[in-house]
């Protein structure tokens, strides 16, 4: 799996979610987002139900599907580790703050997003959160951001 932004420019740039399902597969946002400011970026994929949901600062996000990746790379069916920042283990790194990540093993839904948006740390219903990266104080040592989920 991979989330990222793409495209040219720093007013230009657009969700890209992209996965494997029996070849790449690649969700791309159609709101251009403008670097230099925060957003909240939230993608549900339930695999089981092939439902897919791109949001942007609690909003659900219109978008295109595709086969292939935009960017010419091999995207496969793997069991590599996560990598938050780093594009398909490459060195083409996402240039900026990232902040607050988590992964849960289940589909959310639009309002859980909404409410993700609006919260600034993970509560006791959060069920099925598996990763939470809040990327600040005791959760970071140099490079290395620590699992609080």
């Amino acid at each position: 799996y991979s989330i990222r932004l793409y495209g040219a420019g720093t007013s230009d740039q657009r969700i890209i979610f992209a996965y494997y399902a029996g070849g790449a597969q690649v969700v791309q946002g159609v709101t251009n987002i403008t670097t230099g400011s925060w957003k909240h970026i939230g993608v549900m994929y339930d695999d089981v139900a092939n439902d897919i949901k791109l949001y942007i600062d609690g909003a659900e996000e219109a978008f295109t599907v595709t086969s292939g990746d935009p960017e010419n790379n091999s995207l496969s069916a793997n069991t590599a580790n996560i990598e938050i920042g780093r594009y398909n283990g490459n060195d083409q790194y996402f240039d900026g703050p990232l902040d607050e990540i988590r992964l849960y093993s289940r589909a959310l839904s639009s309002n859980e997003m909404l409410q993700l948006y609006r919260l600034t740390s993970p509560t006791g219903t959060d069920t099925g959160l598996k990763g939470y990266w809040a990327f600040n104080g005791q959760d970071m040592s140099s490079t290395t951001a620590y699992d609080r989920g």
